[in-house]
């Protein structure tokens, strides 16, 4: 049996900011961002739960990358793109676009 690698990460910008990348890894990873400004947090492969926190108050892009991802988006107009598997997709109160894999 092998082992299982889980990475979690939070992302928090304090101060307005034009766009912010974060990148997780390669396996199961966890990822909320929160704050000011433009996010773009890029999932790769693996099982991926990505969250915007509400109160995020810029148009953010959550990419799950291929496996089977869970996608959350908060109250600005984001888009969230599952990449190739079975994600699960959640808007939030924004104009947002939903990509399934």
């Amino acid at each position: 049996m092998g082992l299982l690698a889980t990475t979690q990460v939070e992302a928090l910008a304090t101060v307005p900011v034009s766009y912010q990348l974060l990148t997780l890894g390669n396996g199961n990873d966890r990822g909320e961002v929160t704050g000011s400004g433009r996010f773009k947090v890029l999932g790769l492969n693996g099982n991926d739960t990505i969250s915007v926190r509400a109160g995020t108050t810029g148009g953010d892009y959550l990419d799950g990358g291929a496996g089977n991802d869970t996608l959350t988006a908060a109250e600005s107009d984001d888009i969230l793109d599952g990449g190739a598997g079975t994600d699960k997709l959640y808007g939030g109160a924004g104009n947002d676009v939903l990509r399934g894999g």
